[in-house]
């Protein structure tokens, strides 16, 4: 049975507002989700559906590792530690936009100083001295276009990668179905398409899309989330190739989050400064 929830205030507050950036997130284990309201983050558990504040704020950009909370505020890398509270800032000058990526255990930073991987550990590493486009792939893996050089890097030890034989401009990436496998938004002018992508660059398969804003795949199952530019939320299944459900929340392109099993889409749709934070569950 397919059922299409408008959360309550009591589940993560339904006015969400938060400037720039995601104001939502989910670890890639799926155990975490991390909604930025208005000032404050709410996380969820996936295992008891419990939410608490986070003692974290809001800023503007947000990402959730297994460990930590992180957050964007004016430039600056704030982080929280789940489990204990404790809240970290980072020492890093990154100034003007920046925007994070989430892998199991370190988040990348990408701003116009730098792009850099900092650990749920602590530790630091600079990938490029510049801005460049970034997006996590799998639990250590991620994507990067530097300078029209296209790659998947893994950055569980020291960072070494795969260079992709593609030209095709690359609009989005998740991760998808388990750690080698990954799926990529592609434009092809006239078209748009969904690229299943072994991590070593084979392609498996190739799906025709169109005004697909951004994407979220489940990381156990074969399935994507796909956020339309008119407001429309479409779950796809890429195994039996159908569309398994269609929402449309709103009238301009929704932000996404997927479990893990591709059982529960999440997604925030912007109305002006505020946003409703809709659930659709697959029973």
């Amino acid at each position: 049975m397919l059922t299409t929830t408008p959360r309550s205030t009591r589940d993560l507050l339904p006015m969400l507002s938060a400037p720039g950036g995601a104001s939502i997130a989910r670890s890639l284990d799926g155990r975490w989700l991390a909604v930025a309201t208005d000032g404050q983050i709410w996380l969820e558990n996936s295992g008891s559906d419990a939410q608490t504040p986070a003692r974290i704020a809001a800023g503007d950009d947000l990402a959730v590792t297994a460990a930590r909370i992180w957050v964007i505020r004016a430039g600056v890398l704030e982080s929280m530690e789940i489990s204990s509270g404790e809240l970290t800032v980072h020492d890093l000058a990154l100034g003007g936009v920046v925007r994070l990526a989430a892998v199991a255990q370190a988040v990348v930073i990408i701003g116009d100083r730098g792009t850099w991987i900092v650990r749920d550990s602590g530790a630091m590493h600079e990938l490029a001295a510049h801005r460049t486009f970034v997006r996590a792939v799998s639990d250590t893996r991620i994507l990067i276009v530097d300078n029209g050089t296209r790659a998947i890097v893994d950055i569980a030890g020291i960072p070494n990668g795969v260079r992709l034989d593609m030209t095709t401009r690359i609009l989005d990436a998740t991760p998808l179905f388990d750690r080698t496998t990954c799926l990529l938004l592609l434009d092809r002018e006239d078209h748009q398409e969904l690229a299943v992508m072994r991590c070593s660059g084979s392609v498996l398969s190739r799906t025709r899309v169109r005004h697909v804003h951004r994407i979220a795949g489940a990381t156990k199952a074969l399935r994507v989330a796909l956020s339309i530019d008119d407001g429309r939320v479409i779950v796809y299944d890429l195994r039996e190739r159908r569309v398994v459900s269609a929402d449309r929340p709103t009238h301009s392109a929704c932000e996404l989050a997927f479990d893990a099993e591709g059982q529960v889409v999440t997604s925030v749709s912007r109305h002006g400064r505020n946003a409703q934070l809709y659930v659709r569950r697959f029973d």
